[in-house]
């Protein structure tokens, strides 16, 4: 018993000890500062705190004010308090400004930030207005919209440089989504391998992007290119959909003034003449990884001259820049219409369907060799990096749309 009770009393005495020490703590810990605290004053209780004041006033009962920096949050609505004493504490800046981009932070008070403020809204307000100054509104509703953009040359550094302003009367996706959420990409035809991408604006069908990009180029050739804005839309799902093009020549157009110049969207690129038109049905179904494309009919075809020959289709299967198969359909014979109804489907499995591509090509057969057989037009479908104009469209609508059949029309284009 004797030791149970000498353990006891020992245990006793460690947790009376250590009471002791965390209430000592306690009442040691220094009370932290907080941010707050740095705007509290009190006034002083003397009558000589305010001079201005006459003797045989009574003085007021001592009470904290305090100044806080979101007491002036709002520019229309501040209010200065002003008051005289003989000495002033001396207050810490506080830094109330973020960081903005390609500027410094600065330390500032409440006022230099409500000047700051208010000087940042009027030039806001400016630009705004100069941008709705350049809008025509004499000019009839655009039926797929208009961009505006600015072209400037400079010769001494053989750069041209390009201003895109804003997009106007973009049309909505449907009645339940009026609103789009458009980018435009800019090149420097022929090359469409590189291009300058502006910013993608959320919930607008009048975009306003204020954006400048370069272009190096030599003086010789500067009236030999061409200008092209493509106006994308980018859904809830992150699907891009074609909503426009504009193309606008270098030689029609005032290299050495910064005028504002508008031109209309136009739907549809054409990159040669057009020798007929070819009807093509294209479906996707993800979960089976199955890609099918339809050869329906062709019409507008020039007449062979001569009388026995016919015409088949010959289809490209492209995965990135190498062919993976080749199909064709029946021959059939001359006509104002060639009515084919052919079918190809083909596995994707394991591959990612952005690196597909189709290439169809109306062939026309002379004899029982393919030697002497004649390529009359072609149209290329694919994503981005492969086709453009309405073989873009077309694969887009396919991916936005899977499990359906979209069918659309092409212009068959002289192959380069």
């Amino acid at each position: 018993m004797s030791t149970f009770y000498l353990i006891a009393t020992v245990t006793g005495c460690f947790f009376i000890l250590l009471l002791c020490v965390i209430v000592m703590l306690i009442k040691n810990r220094k009370k932290p500062r907080r941010p707050l605290d740095l705007f509290v004053y009190k006034e002083y209780d003397s009558r000589k705190s305010s001079k201005s004041a006459p003797i045989s006033r009574s003085v007021t009962p001592t009470k904290e004010r305090h100044s806080y920096a979101h007491v002036y949050g709002s520019v229309d609505d501040s209010i200065i308090r002003a008051a005289t004493f003989d000495s002033l504490p001396d207050f810490e800046t506080e830094k109330v400004q973020p960081e903005a981009d390609g500027e410094k932070s600065k330390s500032m008070t409440s006022l230099q930030y409500q000047s700051h403020i208010l000087e940042m809204h009027q030039q806001m307000s400016f630009k705004s207005c100069d941008i709705e100054s350049m809008v025509d509104e004499s000019l009839p509703p655009s039926p797929h919209g208009r961009v505006y953009f600015k072209t400037f040359f400079d010769e001494s550094q053989s750069k041209l440089t390009v201003t895109l302003l804003h997009v106007r009367g973009l049309k909505g996706r449907d009645k339940s989504e009026n609103f789009r959420d458009p980018f435009v990409r800019i090149f420097l035809l022929p090359d469409e391998h590189t291009c300058h991408t502006s910013k993608t604006m959320k919930t607008t069908l009048d975009p306003i992007y204020s954006e400048s990009y370069s272009f190096i180029i030599g003086v010789n050739e500067i009236k030999q290119r061409s200008l092209r804005f493509t106006v994308y839309d980018v859904d809830k799902r992150r699907l891009r959909h074609t909503l426009g093009h504009v193309i606008v020549s270098l030689r029609d157009i005032d290299l050495t003034s910064s005028e504002v110049i508008c031109r209309e969207m136009e739907t549809s690129l054409h990159h040669g003449p057009s020798v007929g038109e070819i009807n093509l049905a294209l479906s996707y179904l993800p979960q089976m990884e199955r890609l099918k494309i339809v050869i329906l009919r062709a019409k507008h075809v020039r007449p062979p001259s001569d009388p026995d020959a016919g015409f088949y289709v010959r289809l490209h299967l492209l995965y990135g820049n190498k062919i993976a198969k080749i199909k064709q359909t029946m021959t059939h014979a001359a006509g104002k219409e060639l009515n084919f109804k052919e079918s190809f489907a083909f596995s994707t499995s394991n591959k990612a369907i952005e690196n597909f591509s189709f290439i169809v090509a109306l062939v026309q057969s002379r004899d029982a060799t393919a030697e002497n057989d004649i390529e009359i037009g072609q149209v290329t479908l694919g994503s981005f990096t492969h086709a453009r104009g309405a073989g873009l469209i077309h694969w887009q609508e396919m991916l936005s749309n899977s499990k359906s059949v979209v069918t659309k029309w092409h212009q068959l284009n002289v192959p380069v």
